[in-house]
């Protein structure tokens, strides 16, 4: 099954950008352990006082996309478009 998950880098490569430890998001489902390609993978810098799962809510997703429904103004774009006949 497919869902967008949290995680915790355990094991790296020779050439990885993330270091064990490192918080993570990325696409790997259902499952507890994973191996991924770095490019699926977000690092996820937690702020003081926030806990790894506000990720999946508040900051994640969810949280985006509540935001921009509560605040359309912001994202609103005016488009003219002009006709010209010949």
């Amino acid at each position: 099954m497919r869902a967008l998950g949290l995680g915790v880098i355990i094991e790296v490569g020779l050439v990885s950008q993330f270091k064990v430890g490192d918080h993570v998001s990325g696409p790997w489902g259902m499952t507890e352990y994973a191996v991924m390609k770095v490019k699926t993978l977000d690092k996820i810098d937690l702020p003081p006082g926030v806990e790894p799962l506000d990720f999946l809510n508040v900051l994640g997703t969810s949280g985006l996309t509540a935001y921009f429904i509560c605040y359309p103004p912001l994202l609103s774009v005016s488009i003219t478009i002009t006709y010209l006949s010949i």
